[in-house]
């Protein structure tokens, strides 16, 4: 946590919608381990873990960023 840093716990509510929200849409396109990522993280926020929630969030995000990288990949050669 960086000095001066709020607490996840103040952030938590809009992070467990936003969260859930994408848990949603990862299963709807099919996107399972993203999904089933967010699935923790989720579960951490109601638990009020912190420490194992943020820890949680960027493995989401590391997932995020190489579906995004994929995605750009795959789409890349049809323009």
């Amino acid at each position: 946590t960086h000095p001066g840093a709020a607490p996840l716990a103040a952030y938590a509510p809009d992070i467990a919608r936003r969260i859930h929200k994408l848990k949603g849409s990862a299963g709807t396109l099919g996107a399972m381990r993203l999904h089933d990522l967010a699935l923790r993280p989720e579960s951490a926020l109601q638990r009020h873990d912190d420490q194992l929630a943020g820890a949680l969030l960027r493995e989401v995000g590391a997932q995020l960023s190489r579906l995004r990288h994929d995605c750009a990949s795959t789409f890349e050669g049809w323009q």
